[in-house]
């Protein structure tokens, strides 16, 4: 019978072995931290368009059915300033609407709009900010409003400026005291409007006066700026949404420390708006 002799492997045998199982190890590892990274960068972005989503929707919901014209009289619809730097610096925008309990829009008999409400828009960084987040922001120097801060939330409040203003009633009947038109609040009056919620809470901003309701209508913005739009200054309004791709970001830049407003990484939705009435 024929036998086979058993011999091991030789010294260089396994370091060859070796070596290419190490080469395949570091091509595996380097393609799995790239996959990761693609993941986490998509995922980042996917959630800073959604931040802008969320606000572009209720502004256009809201700003379609505004008025930017005086009134007659000369009244003014539509008012805007900017929030204090303590807040972010953002823009604050205010505005007349003739939304009525059920949602539908008010007229006179007419055919004017019969406004009931303020609506008020602004963005501010949160009382809490560094227990919410976990993190510290500094404050940025851009005279235009903070765009170091990736963690801002876009308030809306709605405000019954006294007096209590109803919808207009159907006829045969006629208008009674409460069927006063709703006016502007001014601009002296409406920084007390301007409060920064504590952590994810407004009872603060539910608490001033004539205020009927004010949400968070979303987190994680950096920038709210309100121009007159291009071509039509008089007609209609830019807005300029921007919001951090905050997972991808911090893996590059010092989130919170430096500008971000014109990084690869900040999401734009620059668009504008044409009120109906």
């Amino acid at each position: 019978m024929t036998r086979f002799k058993a011999r091991g492997f030789t010294v260089l045998e396994m370091f060859t072995a070796l070596a290419i199982f190490s080469g395949i190890m570091i091509v595996t590892t380097m393609l799995l931290k790239q996959s990761v990274w693609v993941w986490t960068a998509g995922d980042s972005r996917e959630d800073a368009s959604m931040v802008l989503s969320k606000a572009r929707t209720a502004l256009n919901r809201d700003l379609l059915q505004a008025d930017l014209d005086p009134g007659d009289s000369g009244e003014l619809h539509f008012g805007m300033t900017q929030t204090p730097p303590g807040l972010g610096g953002g823009d604050a925008i205010w505005f007349l609407s003739a939304a009525g309990p059920d949602g539908s829009f008010e007229r006179n008999t007419s055919g004017i709009p019969h406004w009931q409400r303020n609506v008020l828009y602004y963005l501010a960084k949160p009382q809490g900010h560094d227990a919410l987040y976990k993190m510290s922001c500094s404050s940025g120097s851009n005279p235009n409003g903070d765009d170091v801060c990736p963690h801002k939330m876009l308030i809306r409040v709605v405000i019954d400026n006294p007096p209590v203003t109803v919808p207009w009633p159907d006829p045969p009947a006629d208008p009674g005291p409460g069927d006063v038109p709703e006016e502007l609040i001014d601009p002296s009056a409406i920084g007390s409007y301007l409060i920064a919620p504590d952590g994810l809470s407004v009872a603060s901003i539910m608490a001033q006066p004539g205020v009927e309701e004010a949400r968070i209508i979303t987190t994680g913005l950096l920038w709210f700026k309100v121009a007159p739009a291009p071509g039509a200054p008089t007609a209609g309004l830019e807005l300029d949404l921007r919001a951090l791709a905050i997972k991808e970001a911090s893996k590059i830049v010092p989130v919170g420390n430096v500008s971000v407003l014109n990084d690869p990484k900040t999401i734009h939705s620059v668009f504008s708006l044409f009120p109906n009435n």
